[in-house]
């Protein structure tokens, strides 16, 4: 069993699929890391499946899902690719270029005596390529869990993180879509898991467009926040 997985979701990322695959391959082999790569197709009507399949011919490690019903949402397929998972350790990646694979091995490295690595992009030596819009509603949720919850992370949105998979079991998780990428912190933060932050670089996607949404998404984000506050109140 291969003691990594890493969940890769994707939504008509036909070029960019290609290229991250290759990179993550790339780093694998050069570290000699075993790991199964998992791509979840959310019903995309790109070439993006036909892609992945034409990439399995080459790496044996490469596991294709596809979603043809309805799109479903990041949320609902990292579920879905959670249950799939071989290893005990799952990466979560997006698919458009903006996490570097080469930071696969600090993941991994930091992975010690811990249930979470979250990348960060705003402790020491993080790098995000961000628009100011995007910086200041990023940077503002994070403070705002530290005020109302007592987290002590600075980037509680990120969605390039390593999870023990033994922890993620001990939790529901509800979200839907890109909430989830606060929900898990959040929510092992209220279990007192162990996290942990390591710096990341985080880049302008590559080919495409981005499909979060903060006025469609950001009532869910709140409502995670909201809701993980109740609890605490309920535990003074």
């Amino acid at each position: 069993m291969p003691k990594l997985s890493i969940i890769i979701p994707a939504h008509n990322e036909e070029v960019n699929i290609v290229k991250i695959i290759k990179k993550i391959e790339n780093v694998l082999n050069r570290n000699k890391i075993s790991a199964e790569i998992i791509v979840i197709d959310d019903n995309s009507t790109d070439d993006t499946s036909k892609n992945i399949i034409t990439l399995q011919k080459k790496f044996s490690n490469l596991r294709l899902i596809q979603r043809q019903d309805k799109k479903a949402g990041v949320g609902r397929n990292f579920k879905i690719g959670f249950a799939e998972t071989k290893g005990d350790i799952i990466i979560t990646m997006d698919a458009d270029l903006s996490h570097d694979p080469e930071e696969i091995p600090n993941f991994l490295k930091a992975f010690k005596n811990v249930d979470m690595v979250s990348g960060s992009r705003y402790i020491r030596d993080g790098k995000e390529e961000l628009d100011i819009k995007r910086k200041i509603i990023s940077r503002g949720y994070s403070l705002a869990g530290r005020i109302l919850l007592g987290i002590k992370m600075c980037d509680i949105s990120t969605g390039y993180r390593a999870y023990s998979k033994s922890a993620l079991k001990k939790i529901t998780l509800e979200s839907k879509g890109f909430a989830i990428h606060s929900e898990i912190p959040i929510k092992f933060f209220l279990k007192n898991f162990r996290i942990k932050e390591i710096p990341i670089s985080y880049k302008k996607r590559g080919s495409g467009f981005s499909k979060l949404r903060y006025t469609k998404e950001g009532k869910d984000y709140i409502k995670i926040l909201l809701n993980a506050f109740k609890k605490r109140l309920l535990r003074i």
